[in-house]
């Protein structure tokens, strides 16, 4: 995928809006409502996505710790490897089949951790490549049902989230922010992100019409936002005292989505429908995915 290095800057409000949410639950899951799921033989699985016909995609990892994507359709699993990659993700799935993620490779001296990062579309069968011009890492998280693409890039140490839509690559900065990144976007067009405020301290977003809103949770130390819905359901997690929990923002309440048996839960994605995939830690330090509704 060929990217013009010219990039525009979405105009923002002069401050953020601060969400006030009108309650907070707990969900409490039944055992026929939350289901785990394991790529055979990995030693973690992560769901990342679903989209509105129920396919899943995210990653796993192998017994020699390197990762690959997975989609999971009517049961069956797919693994996805970019072509040449070290490690690979599928981080977003929209109504289509299109898929986006990212992968590393390793510079000419080798590699010595990950890699270098490089986002990736995967449509019909054929892989593209998604590199931010002038950047030194690139991370492609979501598509929209119209094909919108937003994620993360770095420069110098300085993260920034994009999107790439009709009118080509656009950045989007929190102002006074550390590092932004854009995790979801809707078919509206609304995304939802997290930023860092100057003590290091994570804020989750959204952004509606260039109007940022901050979103808190109330009593968490940090907040980061995964995915919002058409209907503009906000999913995502934020850490207290003890531990991690996942979370869904509806209509001002937010409900706290903790794994049966988990020590900490990510919720990453919701459909339209209101299934919910994520992933959990186990008492034994095991990350797995899961699928509830």
């Amino acid at each position: 995928m060929k990217l013009s290095s010219s990039r525009r800057r979405f105009v923002l409000v002069a401050s953020l809006t601060v969400l006030v949410f009108l309650g907070i639950g707990r969900r409490a899951f039944a055992a026929d409502t939350f289901t785990v799921i394991e790529f055979p033989g990995a030693t973690l699985t992560r769901a990342t996505a679903i989209n509105d016909a129920g396919d899943i995609v995210g990653d796993y990892e192998d017994i020699a710790g390197l990762r690959h994507g997975f989609v999971l359709s009517h049961g069956v699993f797919a693994t996805i490897d970019v072509p040449g990659g070290r490690h690979t993700t599928a981080a977003g799935i929209n109504a289509a089949g299109d898929i986006v993620g990212y992968y590393t490779t390793c510079p000419p001296a080798g590699c010595t951790g990950l890699g270098v990062f490089h986002g990736f579309l995967l449509r019909d069968g054929v892989f593209s490549t998604i590199d931010v011009p002038g950047a030194n890492r690139t991370q492609a998280f979501r598509i929209s049902a119209r094909g919108d693409i937003v994620g993360v890039f770095a420069v110098s140490g300085q993260e920034h989230g994009f999107v790439i839509g009709k009118d080509g690559l656009q950045t989007v900065d929190v102002t006074g922010a550390a590092n932004t990144q854009v995790d979801g976007i809707n078919a509206r067009g609304q995304m939802v992100g997290h930023f860092n405020v100057a003590g290091g301290e994570r804020r989750g977003f959204l952004l509606t019409d260039d109007v940022f809103t901050t979103i808190d949770v109330p009593g968490s130390v940090q907040t980061s936002i995964r995915w919002i819905s058409d209907r503009g359901e906000i999913g995502g997690f934020f850490s207290d005292a003890s531990s991690e929990h996942g979370f869904v923002l509806s209509r001002g309440s937010v409900t706290v989505v903790d794994a049966p048996d988990g020590v900490a839960t990510r919720v990453n994605a919701i459909t339209n429908r209101g299934e919910i995939v994520g992933e959990f830690v186990s008492a034994d330090g095991a990350v797995h995915a899961f699928l509830s509704y």
